[in-house]
Protein backbone atom coordinates (compact mmCIF):
# COMPACT_ATOMS: atom_id res chain seq x y z
CA UNK A 1 0.00 0.00 0.00
CA UNK A 2 1.21 3.78 -1.21
CA UNK A 3 1.67 6.28 2.02
CA UNK A 4 -1.15 8.65 2.04
CA UNK A 5 -1.10 12.22 2.47
CA UNK A 6 -3.42 12.73 5.50
CA UNK A 7 -5.17 15.55 7.20
CA UNK A 8 -6.21 15.09 10.88
CA UNK A 9 -9.17 17.40 12.28
CA UNK A 10 -9.84 16.54 15.74
CA UNK A 11 -10.32 19.20 18.45
CA UNK A 12 -9.24 17.31 21.08
CA UNK A 13 -5.29 17.64 21.01
CA UNK A 14 -4.39 14.39 22.57
CA UNK A 15 -6.47 12.15 20.70
CA UNK A 16 -5.41 14.92 17.26
CA UNK A 17 -1.70 13.95 18.30
CA UNK A 18 -2.19 10.10 18.70
CA UNK A 19 -3.94 9.68 15.79
CA UNK A 20 -1.34 11.74 13.82
CA UNK A 21 1.47 9.46 15.43
CA UNK A 22 -0.32 6.64 14.41
CA UNK A 23 -0.81 7.18 10.80
CA UNK A 24 2.75 8.14 11.04
CA UNK A 25 4.24 4.93 12.25
CA UNK A 26 1.78 3.36 9.62
CA UNK A 27 4.26 5.05 6.89
CA UNK A 28 1.61 7.90 6.16
CA UNK A 29 2.09 12.08 5.98
CA UNK A 30 0.06 13.94 8.34
CA UNK A 31 0.09 16.76 6.12
CA UNK A 32 -1.96 19.02 8.86
CA UNK A 33 -3.27 18.55 12.26
CA UNK A 34 -6.67 21.22 11.99
CA UNK A 35 -8.66 21.58 15.35
CA UNK A 36 -11.81 24.19 13.76
CA UNK A 37 -13.55 24.18 10.58
CA UNK A 38 -12.42 26.95 9.08
CA UNK A 39 -8.69 25.65 9.72
CA UNK A 40 -9.74 22.32 8.10
CA UNK A 41 -10.93 23.99 4.93
CA UNK A 42 -7.77 25.56 4.63
CA UNK A 43 -5.53 23.14 5.28
CA UNK A 44 -7.28 20.70 2.89
CA UNK A 45 -7.09 23.75 0.36
CA UNK A 46 -3.14 24.23 1.12
CA UNK A 47 -2.06 20.43 1.00
CA UNK A 48 -4.45 18.64 -1.32
CA UNK A 49 -4.78 15.76 1.15
CA UNK A 50 -5.50 12.14 -0.20
CA UNK A 51 -7.53 11.42 3.08
CA UNK A 52 -9.39 13.34 5.47
CA UNK A 53 -9.99 11.89 8.61
CA UNK A 54 -12.76 14.68 10.65
CA UNK A 55 -14.69 14.51 14.06
CA UNK A 56 -18.11 14.65 13.27
CA UNK A 57 -18.22 17.98 16.42
CA UNK A 58 -15.49 20.19 16.73
CA UNK A 59 -15.83 23.01 19.11
CA UNK A 60 -15.03 25.78 16.49
CA UNK A 61 -18.02 24.67 13.94
CA UNK A 62 -18.58 21.63 12.43
CA UNK A 63 -16.37 18.51 10.79
CA UNK A 64 -19.03 17.60 8.69
CA UNK A 65 -19.89 21.50 6.98
CA UNK A 66 -16.06 21.53 6.70
CA UNK A 67 -15.98 18.56 4.36
CA UNK A 68 -18.64 19.49 2.28
CA UNK A 69 -17.02 22.96 1.92
CA UNK A 70 -13.68 21.51 0.42
CA UNK A 71 -16.24 18.92 -1.88
CA UNK A 72 -17.30 21.66 -3.48
CA UNK A 73 -13.77 22.24 -4.94
CA UNK A 74 -12.60 18.87 -5.40
CA UNK A 75 -13.09 15.65 -4.18
CA UNK A 76 -11.12 14.28 -0.93
CA UNK A 77 -12.05 10.50 0.23
CA UNK A 78 -13.29 10.89 4.02
CA UNK A 79 -13.92 9.12 6.77
CA UNK A 80 -15.99 10.72 10.23
CA UNK A 81 -15.47 9.60 13.45
CA UNK A 82 -16.46 10.74 16.67
CA UNK A 83 -16.07 10.47 20.61
CA UNK A 84 -20.01 11.50 21.46
CA UNK A 85 -21.29 8.22 23.08
CA UNK A 86 -24.18 6.15 21.31
CA UNK A 87 -27.51 6.17 22.94
CA UNK A 88 -28.91 2.74 23.71
CA UNK A 89 -32.10 4.04 25.05
CA UNK A 90 -33.74 5.46 21.65
CA UNK A 91 -37.02 4.15 20.73
CA UNK A 92 -37.33 1.52 18.04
Amino acid sequence: MRALRILVVEDNAVIGMLLAMTLQAMGHEVCATETTEDGAVAAALRCSPDLMIVDVTLGGGSGIHAVETVLRTRHVPHVYMSGAPVRTDRPE
